[in-house]
């Protein structure tokens, strides 16, 4: 990288490549170097389920989990955390992309850096779960669909089309992005003549195409995720008048504080003020007068009319965030926080457009300049924690788990016991997967000891291979979910080890209680 590079404005397509350059070595590097094992979802949601390559699982679609399973299968705990952040890296792309279209390259370019900023952008991606895959597949369809709307070739529909299957296939909620793209063709003539063309209806069949198998594993499996929602919901669901209003409140008042360091990094690489931010009537004639006044400055772009320009961004800005509100509102539902992660790719092309208009070379070279070393420093910030918080902590954080140590010790007990190969081990699926990743021939998980959540084993596989079954001390036995036929089995054979935290010392130790249930053809004690 050149020191002009790094000192002088930056063009957009540098300023986007030195974006994904930090983002792709901090990101990956430094959770990698500094976490003992991998995070809970990634190993509760990725490589447990992953491995068994079904075409759904009881909580959600299947992509997430075959990707992180095949980035594992192919780098070690290495592949999680670089798919994680190619995924954040292609959600830069796609929102820059668009925002070329809406509001010119080096406004654009500018868009992205503060996007950036949005803390879902950063400190939650060392943890590939559904969350953070969807962001790239939300940036990818609104781009798509922004493209279907202002030009003639067929293959926008048919990138469209694919793009939302295979967003669904990462979690159901890009749903809500199709009722929005119909309420903005419904208004408008240009868009409503989309409606007279066989594109729209032949990119629904390529989706619905793309989708198929999973809608077949979901009719085969008593739509599990649904269920599994229902339940949950079930137990969250707010019974009072005023929680059913709070709960959408404090989820939009939570994404708006995701958005608080794009503010800072607003004021303090001194692309607008706090004066300018509480200026009323700041109209858009103004900024694009002041466009053309400004030899500097990167007109907006004036391919799409202003107030399609307008609509489209206030749309697909707060259009997801408005029908998950009122879903909660309408349900009782309670809304989780992280479930904004995909919502706001537009949210720096939103504060370019009506907040600070055409962006020049100093401004460029002034954000450039704050929000790389921001993101160096944050992520700095996230290693260093992860290395200080075991010396004053006694509560360990998963990643910090003896996962190698279990590993090997289950393993050989295992080998002690019984001369078949392990292949099944059940219990809660964070700690089963934990134990299981880490054996060199990694076994299939038993989710909580159910069948029903598990299709991918057998009670005759269980008879057949014998079973390990292990539980933390102080939780609920995973025995109470098996069939009452296998229960006397599990209890012949039973114990319990301690395990040491590698990094709190101060801790308790590790508990972990543990029975056997034994495969007649495989135990050693009969062949001997």
């Amino acid at each position: 990288m050149s020191k002009s590079f790094i000192t002088k404005a930056p063009t957009p397509k540098q300023a986007l490549l030195g974006l994904i350059l930090a983002q792709l070595t901090c990101w990956t590097l430094f959770p990698y170097f500094v976490n003992g094992n991998l995070p809970l979802d990634v190993i509760r949601e990725g490589l447990s389920w992953g491995t068994e390559w079904q075409l759904g699982y009881h909580k959600h679609p299947p992509l997430t989990s075959w990707i992180a399973n095949t980035s594992y299968e192919l780098f070690g705990d290495f592949g999680p955390y670089l798919i994680s952040q190619l995924f954040i890296c292609l959600s830069y792309i796609f929102s820059y992309l668009l925002g070329k279209q809406l509001i010119g390259a080096r406004a654009a370019a500018a868009a992205t850096l503060l996007l950036a900023t949005v803390f879902y952008y950063q400190w939650p991606t060392p943890e590939f779960n559904h969350n953070i895959a969807q962001i790239p597949f939300w940036a990818a369809a609104i781009y798509f669909f922004h493209q279907a709307m202002q030009k003639s070739e067929a293959v926008w529909w048919y990138c469209l089309g694919a793009v939302l299957a295979l967003g669904a296939l990462t979690k159901y909620t890009i749903a809500l992005l199709v009722p929005l793209m119909f309420f903005f063709m419904l208004f408008g003539k240009q868009q409503r003549a989309k409606f007279l063309s066989p594109h729209p209806y032949l990119a629904a069949m390529l989706g619905l195409i793309i989708l198929a198998p999973h809608l077949y594993w979901l009719t085969e499996n008593d739509f599990l995720p649904f269920k599994y929602y229902d339940a949950r919901s079930a137990l969250e669901q707010s019974p009072s008048v005023l929680m059913r209003l709070l709960n959408p409140i404090k989820f939009i008042l939570a994404q708006i504080a995701d958005h608080l360091p794009l503010l800072v990094i607003l004021l303090v690489s001194g692309l607008t003020t706090l004066a300018h931010l509480f200026q009323r009537g700041r109209s858009r004639k103004a900024v694009e007068s002041a466009s053309k006044r400004s030899s500097e400055a990167d007109p907006l772009n004036e391919t799409y009319e202003q107030g399609e320009t307008t609509k489209f961004i206030l749309i697909f800005l707060f259009g997801p965030l408005s029908l998950a509100a009122l879903w909660s509102l309408y349900t009782g539902d309670k809304l989780r926080t992280m479930w904004g992660a995909p919502m706001w790719s537009l949210s720096g092309v939103a504060v370019i457009y009506f907040l600070i208009g055409p962006v020049s070379r100093e401004q460029m070279a002034k954000l450039y300049k704050t929000v790389l070393p921001f993101i160096i420093a944050l992520a700095l910030i996230y290693g260093l924690t992860a290395l200080v918080h075991p010396l004053f902590s006694k509560k360990p954080r998963r990643t910090t788990w003896p996962a190698v140590e279990m590993s090997r010790y289950f393993a050989n007990l295992w080998q002690d016991k019984q001369s078949c190969p392990l292949t099944i081990i059940a219990g809660e699926n964070w700690l089963t997967g934990l134990i299981a990743h880490k054996m060199l021939r990694r076994p299939s998980v038993l989710i909580n000891g159910d069948l029903k959540i598990s299709p991918w084993i057998t009670e005759d596989e269980i008879k057949k291979h014998g079973m390990l079954v292990v539980w933390q001390q102080g939780r609920a036995e995973p025995m109470l979910s098996m069939p009452d036929q296998l229960k006397p089995s599990l209890l012949k054979t039973r114990g319990q080890k301690k395990f040491e935290w590698p990094k709190h010392k101060k801790a308790p130790p590790l508990i972990i209680n543990w029975a056997i249930l034994q495969a007649p053809n495989c135990s050693k004690k009969q062949q001997l």
